[in-house]
Formats: structure tokens, C-alpha cells, sequence
């Protein structure tokens, strides 16, 4: 509507557009400035990388000296359009496809040892805890 100014009437482009004449010029008169609480939470939001949500973001606001509530910090990045991208988790997957030595297979499914320290076999699993995960290795004599 700014953009047809200088080329119709204010009355006519109201009646065209279905708005008011009075929120037209309300529109008009409000400045359009970038809030303070837009400007710090784009700013921590550049800083994670995209990767932090309103949670994580409230911190870094208030440390930047800006007073909000985690509900401010998520109808900011609603008003903004920015949304939090999740990391892709780690996915692990076995290269077949290399030129490395393998190493031959010595047992051969035998698993039947008529003396003792002739095969070990070992294995290696992890278990989840409370302070992370810890790694479980074991080494056994097949004669036992």
C-alpha cells in the first residue's frame, strides 16, 4: 500500500485493500524498530549455531544484561521465524570397502580347546550410567 501512494488516493486504496483508513495510518505511525529482547536473543541464538532453544537461550540474554522470562525468549524466536535445528546423532557404520589387512580367522568356529591358554577371545560393550558411559572389556580363556 506505501508502494501506491503517490499513485492513488489513501480512500481508495483502504476500499480496494478491506482495511480501515485509521489502521492504516496507526500502521504507518508505528516505528519499526528491532527490540532490544529480539536483538540479544538473535544474537545468543547466532552464537549456538541454531542449535539452542528458549531454555538455553534465557541464560545468555540475562547475561547480556536483558531481564526476560523463557516465555519472551520463545515468542521472540516465534516472531522472528528462528528455530531450534537438532544435532543429527552419530551414526556408525562399517567401511567394508578398504584396502587394510584383515585379520585371518584362527578359530573357525572351533570353540572346543583341550587345553588351557591355547584361545582367548575377548569382547568389548558399553553400558549407559547416571555419569555417562563406561566401556566393558573382557578377555577369556575358551578352555574355561
Amino acid at each position: 500500500m506505501a508502494q501506491h501512494l503517490s499513485s492513488y488516493r489513501v480512500p481508495a486504496l483502504c476500499e480496494a485493500l478491506q482495511v480501515s483508513r485509521s489502521g492504516f495510518y496507526r500502521w504507518k505511525s508505528v516505528k519499526r524498530e528491532v527490540c532490544a529482547v529480539d536483538k540479544a536473543v538473535l544474537t545468543a541464538f547466532g552464537c549456538h549455531k541454531g542449535r539452542a532453544g528458549a531454555p538455553c537461550l534465557t541464560g545468555d540474554v540475562r547475561a547480556a544484561g536483558v531481564a526476560v522470562s523463557e516465555r519472551t525468549v520463545g515468542r521472540s524466536l516465534r516472531k522472528q521465524g528462528l528455530r531450534c535445528r537438532h544435532k543429527r546423532k552419530f551414526r556408525h557404520t562399517t567401511d567394508s570397502k578398504h584396502n587394510l589387512p584383515i585379520a585371518p580367522n584362527l578359530l573357525n568356529r572351533q570353540f572346543t580347546v583341550s587345553k588351557p591358554n591355547v584361545a582367548w577371545v575377548g569382547d568389548i560393550t558399553f553400558i549407559q550410567t547416571q555419569e555417562g558411559w563406561l566401556y566393558l572389556a573382557t578377555m577369556i580363556d575358551l578352555f574355561n
